[in-house]
């Protein structure tokens, strides 16, 4: 199955390699977010990041991968982009299959 994420999700972020960091002003608590554990399809825009000790509202940063294009870190990138993408295609396969009636 060929699947690409749509951008401003989750999936979309993973696969291009983006990170996600959130940060909590009232207990100045830092924390990256582990984009693979996040529903792929889920939007992350308008996206109230609240801290899960002081219930606090905060702020996520999110960041894209800084490499040169033609450094060897891109050509890992683009690789790591390729299985990530082939990863993510077999979940919602598999997500699909377990949605629909036997």
């Amino acid at each position: 199955m060929n699947y690409e994420p749509k951008a401003g999700t989750y999936g979309y972020l993973w696969v291009e390699g983006y990170t996600v960091t959130a940060y909590c002003t009232p207990c100045n608590r830092v924390v990256k977010v582990d984009l693979e554990k996040m529903p792929a399809e889920q939007s992350y825009i308008n996206r109230r990041w609240r801290c899960q000790y002081c219930h606090g509202l905060g702020q996520a940063n999110l960041s894209p991968d800084h490499s040169p294009r033609d450094s060897p870190a891109a050509k890992q990138r683009d690789a790591e982009r390729v299985r990530r993408t082939k990863v993510l295609a077999e979940r919602m396969t598999t997500k699909t299959q377990k949605s629909r009636p036997a």
